[in-house]
């Protein structure tokens, strides 16, 4: 599709209407308040949204809030992790689109024109060695065919207080690190904006190759005094991260065969269709759709008499916002809040022939895309029994202190790390574990309460 056509894509005019009406009611307030055109500076990146997006990564098939047309759809569902680290991708940068917008400090100067005293243009640089020029003297876009570059090529114009930056000729990459793509046909519109010491950039995507409608994405920074990180990936660098795999194969997922995706609709309770970017998704009345959806399913299911769950058997959700996690690692946390507290656990204690048997799922705050489990099987005898996978603990112990309270400790090669008390409420409905211990040297304090979930 050439260039000139990608400004006339049809825009879903909710969309649309809405960031007109935003960008008026910005204007306006532009004449009342103490803005400057001044975004020259240093600009420390701050994660006031988005943060799991541009921070710690999503799951592999959350494409949630994109409108995405099928071939989009098709090239996110064949997305597989090992795809960075390809040789060849391993020392990729990413393109301005997401590159602006991960955790990237900006420095922006002005380039001069030294016989007219004109600015000419503004050089915005970011973390590893990647930066754009935003002409400001009016030279044209170059023609269609003109090489592609990781940042693109960007004119600006002032509109009041505001910069207005059309950015095309960017190379194919991706909008977020779990595989939602952006074509090389992608555009790029940025409104950028200081009020006083933060500056705001609002950029909208318009790709017409992949999505349906334009991406719409803000991100902030405020003045400090930053060093930005140079990129020192080379062919020094490069090693094989996949061993016994040629190095000319592209891992990839065929059409419907990305189970990964299942993993992220069974954990967040999200429609397969909303996960996959389906543009209805997107808007408000496709909630009254799921409980129709949910309603008709409820009729039409064949009622099967349920084993009830009793006691502490069951399926259980953790709550984050009713559980403290202390320790002693400081970790990053907007809120203040301590930063240990998982993103999402859940865990399913069953009775088994074997004993009782307990799965751990959780969804941690990292750059990893799945989810971690542990598993274990013991009796309430007090003997050690063998836990899979747990990074704190290789046997438990449990036993029972009345019907509603049991005990476990944790024990690593025969040395007690941890104690914990599982207590169930009267109504069976909250399980609360309390535990107390240390694990590769943290010390923490924990108090999880869980929610019995009704299948």
């Amino acid at each position: 599709m050439k260039n000139k056509n990608i400004a006339g894509i049809r825009r879903t005019s909710l969309i649309r209407k809405c960031f007109r009406l935003a960008a008026l009611l910005v204007l306006g307030g532009a004449l009342a308040s103490a803005q400057t055109t001044d975004i020259v500076g240093q600009w420390g990146n701050r994660f006031h949204e988005d943060f799991w997006e541009r921070r710690s990564g999503l799951q592999i098939g959350d494409f949630t809030g994109f409108a995405m047309t099928e071939a989009g759809r098709r090239m996110a569902e064949s997305w597989n992790p090992s795809w960075f680290s390809l040789p060849h991708n391993q020392c990729r940068p990413h393109t301005s689109i997401y590159g602006i917008r991960g955790p990237a400090n900006l420095r922006i100067v002005q380039e001069v024109d030294p016989s007219s005293s004109k600015v000419i243009a503004y050089r915005v640089d970011w973390d590893l060695s990647a930066f754009q020029e935003i002409w400001m003297d009016g030279r044209p876009h170059p023609p269609e065919y003109a090489p592609h570059t990781w940042e693109g090529f960007a004119t600006g114009e002032w509109i009041g207080n505001i910069l207005k930056v059309t950015v095309t000729h960017i190379k194919a990459g991706y909008m977020q690190r779990n595989g939602a793509p952006h074509s090389d046909q992608a555009v790029t519109t940025e409104y950028w904006q200081r009020h006083g010491d933060m500056l705001l950039l609002t950029s909208i995507v318009d790709d017409p190759i992949f999505y349906e409608e334009p991406v719409v994405k803000t991100t902030n920074w405020e003045a400090e005094d930053i060093q930005l990180a140079k990129n020192h990936c080379g062919p020094a660098q490069v090693g094989d991260e996949n061993p016994g795999t040629s190095s000319d194969t592209v891992q990839h997922f065929l059409p419907g065969k990305n189970d990964q995706i299942q993993e992220f609709v069974k954990q967040r309770r999200v429609p397969l269709e909303a996960a996959l970017a389906n543009r209805a998704a997107m808007y408000p009345e496709y909630m009254l759709k799921m409980q129709a959806d949910q309603q008709a399913a409820t009729k039409t299911a064949v009622r099967r008499p349920a084993a009830a769950q009793t006691g502490f058997f069951g399926k259980w959700q953790l709550s984050i916002a009713r559980s403290t996690f202390k320790s002693d690692l400081q970790n990053f946390s907007l809120s203040g809040a301590d930063g240990s507290a998982p993103q999402w656990r859940s865990w399913l204690i069953e009775q088994t022939p074997q004993g009782i048997k307990h799965t751990i799922d959780t969804q941690l705050v990292t750059n990893a895309t799945n989810f971690l489990r542990v598993q274990y099987t013991a009796k309430i005898d007090g003997k050690d029994y063998p836990v899979q996978d747990s990074s704190t603990m290789d046997t438990v112990t449990f036993r029972q202190v009345n019907p509603t309270t049991l005990e476990r400790t944790g024990k690593d090669r025969g040395k007690v790390v941890e104690t914990a008390t599982f207590t169930l409420s009267a109504d069976g409905k909250v399980l609360t574990i309390k535990s107390d211990g240390s694990g590769q040297g943290v010390e923490y304090h924990d108090v999880q309460v869980f929610d019995r979930v009704e299948e």
